[in-house]
């Protein structure tokens, strides 16, 4: 992932000087983009930080009898359930799933963690029903809620075996 964040720093900088030194008006996108950034940058690192604080709250022992690859059903459960409850966006939810992989979390319960916090996702349920109405929100339910579960455990069955260091 370093190697990544470096390219595309390497990118950027040479797109500011070649701006730069042509004498280039600047975009009024390239100044949005970079409010947005500035703007994201403290959510993601309290995000990253929140999730190495629960890496060291819970021992990888529990990680791995809960949420690892030998935990079946129970696992699923438990990533199925986390996901539908857990609040916020990417920045929150992708730096956990890192951090619990790296704890010893299996894949498959990763995989039925995130497909629940993107299909279930039960904390934009207030919004969703003042705005199309309860009948679409049981409807989305019934017809998600088998999902993620059913994705975990393939996942799980195909590539549980990968090293996701």
């Amino acid at each position: 992932m370093f190697g990544a964040t470096l390219v595309m720093a390497f990118v950027s900088l040479g797109a500011i000087v070649t701006v730069r030194r042509a004498e280039l008006p600047i975009n009024p996108s390239a100044l949005r983009a970079l409010e947005v950034t500035l703007s994201v940058l403290p959510l993601l690192f309290f995000a990253l930080l929140t999730a190495e604080l629960v890496q060291s709250l819970i021992s990888p022992e529990m990680i791995g009898r809960w949420l690892g690859s030998e935990s079946g059903v129970r696992g699923l459960a438990v990533g199925t359930l986390a996901g539908a409850l857990a609040p916020g966006g990417p920045f929150v939810s992708f730096p956990l799933i890192a951090v619990m992989m790296k704890s010893g979390a299996g894949v498959g319960t990763m995989i039925a963690f995130i497909s629940s916090w993107s299909l279930l996702g039960l904390s934009r349920i207030p919004l969703e029903f003042s705005v199309v109405g309860w009948k679409f929100v049981i409807v989305r339910i019934a017809c998600t809620f088998f999902i993620p579960p059913l994705v975990g455990y393939l996942a799980q069955m195909f590539f549980g075996d990968l090293k996701w260091s």
